[in-house]
């Protein structure tokens, strides 16, 4: 659990924005395209304002 932990840290840090841990569920995590569109679209539309 203490590496699942850490990437989540490490995807708050690289998004800018914080994860609710209780809206997680396995399928955020099936795929890259799944959490480069469930963790950094915000972040991408942060920049673009």
């Amino acid at each position: 659990m203490g590496g699942a932990r850490e990437f989540v840290y490490l995807l708050e840090e690289v998004s800018g924005q914080p994860v609710d841990l209780t809206t997680l569920s396995i399928d955020d995590f099936r795929t890259l395209r799944r959490i480069e569109e469930r963790f950094m679209a915000r972040a991408a539309e942060g920049l673009a304002q």
